[in-house]
């Protein structure tokens, strides 16, 4: 109502016979030429044609913002700001990464995330190797390896500390000379936490602000990335891609051995289902990228024409590796002897104890001399205050 006030004034305003005038804002009174040129009204973000009733008049064309989805970027970046996201902390970064893509590219929600994701997981591709190197080092001694650990714990359930103590440092000088550190293998999971915890926290405060763009941002069968994947679809398909690139990514290293890692994994994969069902789909679309990134690396960097390429086995040799050595033992197997080891010790343990308090109790009454091992001599003293009264005598 308030412009159809201002463009009847306008009508009943002189000016000089043909004298255009542009107007670029509807809201102020305005004069208009005798020969009423009218501004045809549209709706905002489209363009303002001013026409003229005299033919000797060209009508002018004011171009404001032709493209509403610029319009509507820059409204979204100014939202995001004043959500309090982005910023210098880890999480805000991804923020604002997600953002640029999303405002700059014009690209939806769902393909910031991934492309995001396979940004993030590339840029750690080098720790990727580098672990998978170790791994393979490591495999390639594994069974001597193996049995020196299976030395170094039937001495100490003997209680025989100088022997473990023998055959733990011929373990770690079989690892320095095949240049194996036993972190190496980890490097990839302690480089790759930090940045998916960076990750989970951007998305979830986007998720909490919220953004609402990211209610329409989805594709699919999950358009509203705010709320969890109403067919579950993304949380199974989250938990096999799981167990199909920690089960691959193992057998490439050659490390799948393990009866108890092969559980893990099982355990681990079937866990993760039921914990992100309650996720919002823009957090689970982003750990489904990440399994298949890690699934498809390690099927592509071990295959036997690119292995050479990063310093890796390829897996026809590996396959022959494991097929050649012996079974390892089941899962049942290690858990009885850990549990035989475990009552092993505490009888080796509680022996000693007595045999302290009898050379204690001794002590008090007489000098004498006390035939021992050295070790055992030498936690006697730790543990006796009347030490002055004991002899050392080594057999």
């Amino acid at each position: 109502m308030h412009i159809q006030r201002v463009i009847i004034r306008s009508l009943n305003a002189t000016q000089p016979r043909h004298i255009s005038r542009n107007y670029h804002s509807l809201g102020l009174p305005i004069d208009s030429p005798k020969n009423n040129i009218i501004p045809l009204l549209r709706p905002y973000g489209l363009s303002y044609r001013l026409a003229s009733t005299d033919s000797n008049d060209t009508p002018t064309t004011i171009d404001y913002f032709e493209n509403e989805e610029a319009i509507q970027g820059i409204a979204e970046a100014t939202d995001f700001a004043s959500l309090g996201l982005g910023g210098y902390t880890p999480p805000g970064i991804v923020q604002t990464i997600l953002d640029a893509l999303h405002t700059n590219a014009g690209l939806p929600w769902w393909a910031c995330i991934v492309c995001t994701t396979l940004v993030l997981r590339t840029t750690l591709f080098p720790f990727t190797i580098r672990s998978m190197r170790s791994a393979q080092r490591t495999t390639m001694v594994q069974p001597e390896l193996t049995e020196l650990m299976d030395k170094a714990r039937r001495a100490n359930v003997r209680g025989d500390t100088f022997e473990a103590e023998k055959y733990t440092m011929k373990y770690f000088a079989l690892l320095k000379k095949h240049n194996i550190t036993p972190m190496s293998q980890f490097i990839n999971v302690l480089v790759q936490t930090p940045f998916f915890i960076s990750f989970f926290l951007g998305i979830r405060g986007m998720y909490n602000a919220p953004v609402e763009s990211l209610a329409t941002g989805g594709i699919l069968w999950f358009p509203n990335l705010l709320i969890p994947d109403p067919f579950f679809i993304l949380p199974l398909s989250t938990s096999i891609t799981m167990f199909i690139s920690m089960q691959v990514s193992e057998m490439r290293n050659a490390m799948a051995t393990n009866a108890l890692l092969k559980y893990g994994i099982v355990g681990m994969s079937l866990l993760i289902f039921p914990i992100t069902m309650k996720f919002p789909a823009a957090l689970t679309l982003y750990w489904f990228t990440s399994n298949i990134f890690t699934t498809v690396v390690s099927l592509t960097v071990t295959s036997n024409k690119i292995s050479p390429y990063f310093g890796l086995k390829p897996m026809r040799d590996i396959s022959k590796m494991i097929a050649e050595r012996p079974k390892g033992k089941s899962a049942r197997e290690m858990f009885d002897e850990t549990r035989m080891n475990a009552k092993s010790k505490a009888k080796l343990r509680a022996y000693e104890n007595d045999k302290v308090k009898d050379i204690k109790e001794s002590a008090r009454l007489k000098n004498y001399t006390v035939m021992y091992s050295a070790d055992q001599l030498d936690r006697l003293y730790a543990k006796n205050s009347n030490r002055t009264r004991i002899t050392k005598y080594f057999p």
